[in-house]
């Protein structure tokens, strides 16, 4: 993967597993905006997510947010218009798990991955352990779907088999 640009959902998540390095060996450049930042570090954010966000490492490229205007009847936030609309400029992969926001990068001709996806692409590359990623993604907050969950053991399973 070359160019990478994160969202808020999958940053936090893996953070919270301890997997987030694992986009430095599979992109070769990871882009947030500055309000993806600002989200990391906002109070609410569970504590190690905040104090990763504090001294982000070197890797992390954060740019100013793109102009965007937020259309009040719209699902997404002002963040998650900002990263598709720099993902849609930068002719990246965006990295997201919002599903409406997924489907208006798509609409946009933009490659959209999920976090659960990053994971399937470190256990291709056998950097990491897929069954013990995906148990501690599973003890987090995130919201992931049966289907979701069936489609990565499926394709988990497709992969060590061959």
């Amino acid at each position: 993967m070359n160019l990478l640009v994160s969202d808020t959902g999958p940053l936090n998540y893996l953070i919270q597993i301890e997997a987030v390095d694992l986009l430095n060996d599979i992109a070769s450049e990871i882009i947030i905006p500055a309000s993806v930042l600002k989200e990391l570090r906002n109070d609410q954010a569970p504590r190690v997510v905040r104090l990763w966000a504090e001294t982000p490492p070197e890797w992390l490229i954060v740019v100013e947010d793109p102009d965007v205007q937020s259309d009040p009847s719209s699902a997404l936030s002002k963040t998650d218009l900002a990263v598709i609309t720099l993902a849609c400029q930068r002719k990246s992969i965006l990295l997201m798990d919002d599903r409406n926001g997924r489907e208006m990068a798509r609409s946009m001709k933009v490659t959209v991955i999920g976090t659960v996806g990053i994971l399937l692409v470190a256990a291709e590359w056998e950097l990491v352990d897929f069954p013990a990623a995906m148990s501690r993604l599973q003890s987090t907050s995130i919201f992931l779907s049966p289907k979701i969950i069936q489609e990565a053991w499926t394709r988990y399973e497709a992969m060590k088999s061959h």
